[in-house]
């Protein structure tokens, strides 16, 4: 595929996006030639020399008539990255690297009142290369520096905070920084991953691109494999020290091509894995499935009819589907980061709908949200990215809102960490689920009864049809959409949702038509009330995203940045019966057919095995 083909050569290199480093390793190089992950006596040696220098900092470091710190800490992380790629049969990337990051902030003025929260201020943090070797003397020099720079913006910042509030006549109800979780030293070292076979998924993902030569209506493909094997340290002024090694692995396939109309459309769906995946004959299996999967439903949407016209009735989403709409709406509204301050005061489109809302109904009586660590071992975590022990909460309670995802930054009605602040290998923090559960209190339907409820609501609002919605497109995969018109202007107070991936069109005599061309309008999180019934099956889906709050990343990443910007989370749903979205019609020009006819599209050409 040109997009994606086109990608940068180094797979999910967030090091040098960011300001950190990368180090390829030839084909031949097994990963045991690679340098180690530094082990547990090691990793103390460079937190000790690290700490050192945070705490000669936060003494000496001044500036005349200007804050002095009261607070610093040091991220970096290593790791091994491996990523594979084929398309047609052949290799597209086969690579086997380190990559490592590191970062300093550093904090001025007082927890009551510090230089944070400012819009535009993410710069505040310094980065470097933390080295691929360890070595605590250089680490140690790198971290002055990078402090140093961090002390230089957190002043700037504080300094135009200060103006800001002398100018403006706004409200300062909580403090900018809460309590910490107390002194904390975990320390592990960390663990090299052995037996990753990149020859044997090198050749299961040449053997499943290969599957595209059967569909010859499809223009482009790729079969993508990517490892990520992470340690990850964190060192601050306040007696905290912790790490954690994380094996994160993502299979997947993705395709697009252009519709008989000219519309450009691409699919893609990916496994979600927690542990190194083993070649083999089960694996190849799995592999080809996902892939004809992928090229089978492209292929169905490319030959869909348009929508011809908007639609404002019920939707029926199914689980998969209603995971993902929970997943795009929850973190963005239900966390406690206050809303930044901006030269003209508080950024209120930006503050979360809930957090106003605790004690009041934001769901149907009928249902409760849990976002439960230690559930499913794919969204838990030991420590939080602030060293916070990650606690079970009740966020809705038979419809009333009762808690937030809260990290160390208070807000207005809760002060205190819950556990949920998250980072990612890019070293993004937020706040961010963790194992979000549905719980249905009373009567669940099956899914017929679900279509026959549908298809009743949309008779009342005047329709003689309506819509199911099967999958979301997930962005975090695919990235920007492929045409402009598929974008959407969102309006204050509004979430922008993904496309839909599979949207079928059911009628009372039990039509089914698959249909592209459609669009979820903006919205607002209100819309979970009208929630009008679920189904009795609940699955557990894994999901991918980045970290919430103002200053998350763009959730339309693409493979390449899928393990390296995001962090795990499942999400486990029933399907769910929704009044008051409303679909619009994707309206735009289209491009004119290739001129020169897809190598494969020829009746005498043979198909792949």
């Amino acid at each position: 595929m040109t997009r994606r083909l086109a990608m940068a050569w180094i797979a999910l290199a967030w090091a040098g996006a960011v300001g950190g480093a990368t180090a390829a390793t030839p084909r031949e190089h097994a990963p045991e030639a690679l340098h180690p992950l530094p082990d547990r006596d090691t990793v103390a040696a460079e937190v000790a020399a690290v700490r050192s220098e945070l705490d000669r900092g936060l003494v000496g470091l001044s500036v005349p008539n200007a804050p002095s710190p009261y607070f610093a800490e040091a991220r970096w992380t290593r790791a091994f990255v491996w990523s594979i790629a084929a398309s047609y049969g052949g290799l597209t990337r086969d690579l086997e690297e380190r990559q490592q990051v590191a970062a300093v902030r550093v904090r001025v003025g007082s927890p009551t009142h510090d230089d944070s929260g400012l819009l535009g201020s993410d710069d505040v943090a310094a980065r470097f290369d933390p080295g691929i070797e360890s070595s605590p003397t250089y680490l140690a020099h790198r971290t002055w520096l990078a402090q140093d720079a961090s002390f230089r913006a957190a002043i700037r910042a504080f300094s135009r905070k200060e103006g800001i509030l002398a100018r403006l006549s706004v409200d300062v109800p909580v403090p900018d920084y809460g309590p910490g979780p107390g002194p904390t030293v975990r320390l592990e070292g960390g663990r090299m991953a052995v037996g990753v076979d990149t020859e044997g998924l090198a050749a299961a993902v040449r053997r499943a691109s290969q599957r595209f030569a059967r569909f010859p209506s499809i223009d482009n493909g790729e079969v993508h494999v990517a490892i990520v094997h992470e340690h990850r340290i964190v060192a601050t002024t306040e007696d905290l020290a912790f790490d954690r090694t994380l094996t994160r692995a993502i299979v997947a396939a993705v395709a697009d091509t252009q519709a008989p109309d000219g519309m450009r459309i691409d699919h893609g769906r990916a496994i979600h894995l927690h542990e190194i995946p083993t070649p083999g004959p089960d694996f190849d299996r799995q592999v080809i499935a996902l892939t004809d999967r992928v090229l089978t439903e492209l292929e169905a949407l490319a030959s869909a009819p348009m929508i011809d016209e908007a639609y404002d009735g019920p939707l029926l989403f199914l689980d998969g589907a209603a995971a993902q709409l929970l997943a795009t709406l929850i973190p963005s509204q239900a966390h406690g980061v206050p809303p930044p301050l901006s030269e003209s005061g508080r950024v209120l489109e930006l503050e979360p709908a809930w957090q106003r809302r605790l004690g009041k109904n934001v769901l149907p009586p009928f249902l409760s949200l849990v976002d439960d660590p230690e559930r499913d071992p794919f969204g838990s975590y030991p420590l939080d990215a602030e060293g916070f022990v990650p606690q079970r909460i009740r966020l809705v309670d038979r419809g009333t809102l009762t808690s937030l995802l809260m990290t160390r930054t208070p807000g207005r009605e809760l002060r205190r960490s819950n556990g949920h602040a998250r980072a990612t290998p890019a070293l993004d923090v937020g706040p961010q689920i963790s194992n979000l559960v549905v719980e249905v209190h009373g009567r669940a339907r099956s899914q017929r009864e679900l279509e026959r409820e549908l298809l009743r609501r949309a008779r009342e609002d005047g329709y003689d049809y309506a819509y199911v919605v099967e999958s979301l497109r997930d962005d975090v995969l695919l990235g920007p959409p492929p045409r402009d018109s598929a974008a959407t202007l969102a309006g204050t107070g509004k979430v922008s949702l993904p496309l839909p991936a599979r949207l079928w069109r059911i009628e009372a005599g039990g039509r089914r038509t698959l249909v592209r061309g459609a669009m979820l309008a903006p919205v607002a999180i209100r819309v979970l009330r009208r929630i009008r019934a679920v189904g009795r099956r609940a699955q557990v889906h894994r999901l991918r995203l980045p970290v919430a709050g103002y200053g998350a990343a763009d959730a339309q990443l693409g493979l390449d940045a899928a393990l390296s910007h995001t962090v795990d989370v499942t999400v486990t749903t029933p399907a769910l019966l929704v009044d008051g979205l409303e679909i619009l019609v994707e309206r735009g020009e289209r491009e004119r057919p290739p001129v020169l006819a897809h190598p494969l599209r020829d009746d005498d050409a043979t198909a792949a095995p």
